[in-house]
């Protein structure tokens, strides 16, 4: 639910709700409930300009404990995205390179996509040339294979 919060940039609600998730999975000792937790508070930091500290929350996620292949690639995507906002533009956008590739090549389209989207996001708030083509491709890509989310999301990308 806060996931779908975000995309109704409800951002308030996500950091209540991911905080408040965050530390249950703690203290239950829930590794991959609790990545997800601070991956959805650094993607709700992300979307309100605080790229620090989603950075300092992605800090908190431990890839080598994350069993789940889609956890791990939503978190590149995530400490990708960050990198490549905040000052490391190279190592950020190699990072979600990365991750798309290893999700295409594992067979995941979705999060092929949400890679395509960070990267667009990043293109988009950095007002990079080809940013336009780039968001036309990704939702023409993504309403084909029934991804309207991601389209929608692409769609609105510089409305948020």
């Amino acid at each position: 639910l806060a996931a779908l919060d975000l995309d109704a940039q409800k951002y308030d609600d996500v950091v209540a709700a991911a905080t408040a998730l965050q530390s249950e999975a703690a203290a239950r000792d829930a590794v991959g409930p609790e990545s997800q937790a601070w991956t959805l508070l650094a993607r709700a930091h992300l979307a309100q300009a605080s790229t620090q500290k989603a950075l300092e929350d992605l800090e908190h996620v431990k890839p080598e404990k994350i069993e789940p292949f889609q956890l791990a690639i939503e978190q590149r995507i995530a400490h990708g995205e960050v990198l490549a906002l905040l000052d490391q533009p190279d190592d950020g956008m190699k990072e979600l390179e990365d991750a798309r590739a290893d999700a295409d090549k594992h067979g995941f389209p979705g999060l092929v996509l949400a890679a395509r989207l960070a990267r667009l996001e990043v293109l988009t708030a950095t007002s990079a040339d080809g940013a336009a083509g780039e968001q036309k491709t990704l939702v023409r890509d993504a309403r084909a294979r029934g991804y309207d989310r991601i389209a929608d999301l692409a769609e609105t990308v510089g409305q948020r």
